[in-house]
C-alpha cells in the first residue's frame, strides 16, 4: 500500500502531503476549506481530509469557511467540521436533533438543535453510516 494510504471500511484513502517552505510556489491552488484542513495538526488533519472527501461526494454540497471552520451547505448549512481540543474532529449536523439517528452515532451533548459524531482517529469513520446521515440531512434541508 502507498505511504499515507489507509482504509475506512472497505475503501482506501490516500493522503498526499506536500512539504512546502514559505519561499516555494505550488503548481496548484487549494480552496479555503482544504487550506484550513492542511493547517490542522495530526490526527485532526487526516480525519478532516477523509470527511471532507466523503462530504464532497455529494455534488450539490459546497464547503466554505464560516466562523473559522469548514461549513458544508446546499441552500443552507447542512453540517460542519469542528476541530476538538484533543486533536479529534466532530462532524456536526445543523439539524441533527431532527434526524432519525437510526445508526445511533449522533450525540446531542445537551444541545437542542445540533448533533454530531466525534472522531479521534480516521479508522473510527463509518463511511456508509456518514453517507446515510448526510443524505437524510440533505433531504431534510431540501424539504424546508
Amino acid at each position: 500500500m502507498l505511504p499515507g494510504a489507509f482504509f475506512v471500511g472497505k475503501h482506501v484513502f490516500c493522503i498526499l502531503k506536500y512539504p512546502f517552505s514559505s519561499n516555494q510556489t505550488t503548481s496548484f491552488l487549494m480552496d479555503a476549506c482544504t487550506n484550513f484542513i492542511y493547517e490542522q495538526e495530526e490526527p485532526a488533519q487526516t480525519i478532516m481530509l477523509a470527511l471532507h472527501e466523503l462530504l464532497n461526494t455529494f455534488p450539490e454540497i459546497t464547503c466554505k469557511i464560516r466562523y473559522k471552520i469548514p461549513f458544508y451547505y446546499r441552500k443552507s448549512w447542512v453540517c460542519y467540521l469542528n476541530p476538538l481540543k484533543n486533536k479529534g474532529v466532530e462532524l456536526v449536523f445543523i439539524h441533527g436533533g431532527r434526524l432519525s439517528n437510526v445508526q445511533g452515532l449522533l450525540q446531542a451533548k445537551g444541545r437542542k438543535m445540533v448533533a454530531g459524531i466525534a472522531f479521534s482517529s480516521v479508522e473510527e469513520i463509518n463511511m456508509e453510516a456518514i453517507l446515510e446521515i448526510m443524505a437524510e440531512a440533505i433531504l431534510l434541508e431540501t424539504l424546508e
